[in-house]
């Protein structure tokens, strides 16, 4: 016996699916839509991402309302050998999840996942941890935000506008 499908009618929950990966080599911004309001866990993965100045990375989030620009809450921590520890809490950069402690180098090119969980409703938790390709350094983050209604949106980009030189980034949902 063959069994044929032809995709109509199939439902992919439960599975991991995945947006378009944008390339990172030029641009402030990358937002990635069409989260669908059944989505869980949304993971963006980050590759070999650069920037042409020192800033850090932030990670704003959206619903059919438009873009979250308050009620961020966290911290973010950077770890460089020789360096030392430096550190932010998202509440004084409530308006974004800080990917990284400090301004980081623009040499460095960061590798690594961003994960959220929809913990009840609204409500969704973030960790991560990336690291610098070129170097000994790492980032953590960690932080909540409650919003109005459904994620829809992840957008990626700098706390100051800082433009982007290097990788590449992909949202996947479940």
């Amino acid at each position: 016996m063959v069994a044929k499908i032809d995709g109509s009618g199939l439902q992919t929950t439960g599975l991991i699916n995945s947006l378009t990966a944008q390339n990172t080599t030029s641009g402030t911004s990358f937002t990635f839509s069409n989260i669908p309001s059944t989505a869980k866990r949304v993971t963006m993965s980050l590759y070999q991402i650069g920037l042409v100045g020192s800033d850090f990375l932030t990670i704003k989030l959206g619903t059919s309302g438009g873009t979250v620009t308050t009620g961020y809450t966290g911290a973010g921590i950077s770890t460089t050998a020789g360096q030392g520890v430096s550190g932010y809490q998202n509440n004084q950069y409530s308006s974004g999840f800080a990917l990284q402690g400090g301004w980081i180098s623009s040499s460095y090119k960061w590798s690594g996942n961003i994960i959220l969980m929809n913990i009840t409703s609204n409500i969704w938790t973030l960790s991560g941890v990336i690291g610098a390709d070129s170097t000994t350094a790492t980032a953590e983050s960690g932080g909540g935000v409650t919003l109005s209604s459904a994620l829809t949106t992840l957008i990626l980009g700098t706390n100051g506008g800082t433009t982007f030189n290097n990788g590449s980034v992909n949202v996947f949902y479940e």
